[in-house]
């Protein structure tokens, strides 16, 4: 310790006789003794800057504890969902009405006549597919399809816009008028799917699962791509027209008409009467032959009415007229 430091030990009192001088001699060793503190203002001071900062921590953890939460779960969702679907992406949504939504992001860049303009130049069926819609089913059946629509590129001559439309709205296509170098005419329809614009291929070649001469010898038809307008022919078996309601049915691919018909009452008959009430339309039926019938006149039960138009939409015209009468 150097000569100049004051020391810490209490010095011994002075020898005096005096009252006075004893205190303050008593006052000096309390003072000596005493080790340093902080004054009384500064702790004051530190205790109220230690109490504002546990008051802004329970403010602002909260706040950072929803927001980390706000990042994490979105994304501990989207992983589980995309572990859940097997690493596959998940089927898209369908709409009020029963129709796929259309993911925009997923529609390709081509517009609809560009589709049905390369679908007819096409020289393969690897570059064709690529513009058909359910190419997996068409490949399967493309056996049954006239020559014509199956060359490579097909013969047409001209490409006519006929408009859009949403039957049922269920589903929405752009149709096309093509005309054939034969002179014929064919209906040409792009859907809009979740790849992009789409050509219906069954469609465009009036596809019926059973040919005419089939048909004649009695095997049913679980499609059949027809033009149906209201008839008024009631022969055997169909005499009685309370029981039956008659509908004319002709298509291009068939050398004569025939006479469909459903029983009155049935949901099939209703459907299809409304339909064709205006004028004729295309509707593609499901057909099976009478038990006996006419030999002049070719007639046929109508079973079912598949889809308004030669385009198969999510659901069929009967199951949304069931829907709409439990309203």
């Amino acid at each position: 310790m150097s000569e100049n430091e004051p020391s810490l030990r209490p010095h011994p009192p002075a020898k005096s006789g005096a009252q006075q001088d004893l205190i303050e001699q008593a006052a000096v060793r309390a003072k000596a003794g005493r080790r340093p503190r902080l004054g009384e203002e500064a702790e004051d001071a530190a205790f109220r800057h230690s109490r504002r900062r546990q008051a802004s921590l329970i403010v602002v953890l909260p706040v950072v504890v929803v927001m980390i939460l706000a990042i994490a779960v979105p994304v501990w969702l989207s992983l589980k969902t995309g572990q859940d679907a097997g690493g596959e992406e998940a089927p898209p949504p369908e709409t009020a009405a029963g129709a796929p939504a259309i993911d925009s992001s997923a529609v390709s860049g081509l517009s609809e006549k560009e589709v049905a303009l390369a679908f007819l130049k096409a020289r393969s069926w690897e570059e064709r597919k690529r513009f058909v819609r359910n190419p997996l089913e068409v490949r399967a059946r493309m056996h049954a399809y006239p020559d014509e629509v199956t060359a490579y590129p097909i013969p047409a001559a001209g490409l006519s816009g006929m408009g859009a439309v949403m039957p049922g709205g269920l589903i929405r296509y752009h149709r096309y008028g093509v005309g054939m170098e034969d002179g014929g005419r064919r209906l040409l329809c792009v859907v809009q799917t979740e790849r992009g614009p789409r050509v219906d291929y069954d469609a465009f070649a009036r596809y019926c699962s059973a040919t005419w001469e089939e048909l004649r010898d009695g095997q049913p038809a679980a499609e059949a791509r027809l033009i149906v307008q209201g008839g008024s022919f009631y022969g055997e078996p169909f005499k009685d027209s309370a029981k039956w309601r008659c509908f004319l049915l002709t298509s291009p691919d068939w050398p004569e008409s025939a006479w469909g018909y459903a029983e009155t009452t049935s949901t099939t008959a209703k459907v299809l009467a409304q339909l064709v009430e205006k004028r004729p339309q295309r509707v593609t039926l499901a057909l099976a032959p009478p038990e006996s019938g006419s030999d002049v006149h070719p007639q046929f039960v109508i079973e079912r009415v598949v889809a308004d138009g030669w385009i198969r939409a999510p659901r069929d015209p009967e199951s949304m007229w069931r829907l709409r009468q439990k309203r």
